[in-house]
């Protein structure tokens, strides 16, 4: 019969007195950490439309706004059909956020190995404020053409 061979550490008092520190801030470390519990995340839903159509394809970033006393986790969306929905568990925050969209025209090209096409505008900003609950909020975007006549003559001189 074989006998089994025991690892055995020798340590000093003061590694032991050392090792058992390290095992105590390690455990306040989780459980300090775990006590918090996970931000609640809201699902949001709804249509974007540029200058009356719906935006073919693109992403809708809700990012949440520091400046106004915003905190928490941003999500990101993608843009089908004039329609988006966040992720499942992948909700905004709520309170003030900055909405930055980014608009294609949705005609995939391999070759060019783009998705979603063409871009048609990009980093869009939209201040919100959200509600801390599942909710629905429809965009509506001017179109380039409406930019420029509502930013007047002198738009076109820079």
């Amino acid at each position: 019969m074989a006998t089994k061979k025991r690892f055995v550490v020798r340590c000093s008092a003061r590694q032991r007195v050392w090792l058992s520190w390290m095992a105590v801030l390690l455990l306040l470390s989780v459980v300090g950490g775990c006590s918090r519990g996970t931000p609640q995340r809201f699902p949001i839903r709804g249509t974007i439309t540029m200058g009356g159509e719906p935006v073919p394809a693109g992403e809708i970033l809700f990012e949440p706004d520091t400046a106004k006393g915003g905190s928490g986790f941003g999500t990101i969306a993608p843009i089908r059909n004039g329609r988006y929905e966040t992720p499942s568990g992948r909700g905004h925050a709520g309170g003030p956020h900055v909405l930055r969209i980014t608009a294609y025209d949705g005609k995939a090209n391999v070759e060019l190995m783009k998705d979603y096409g063409a871009l048609l505008f990009h980093d869009h900003r939209h201040h919100e404020s959200l509600p801390r609950a599942s909710s629905t909020l429809d965009l509506a975007i001017p179109s380039p053409a409406e930019i420029k006549a509502a930013a007047g003559p002198r738009a076109a001189s820079w």
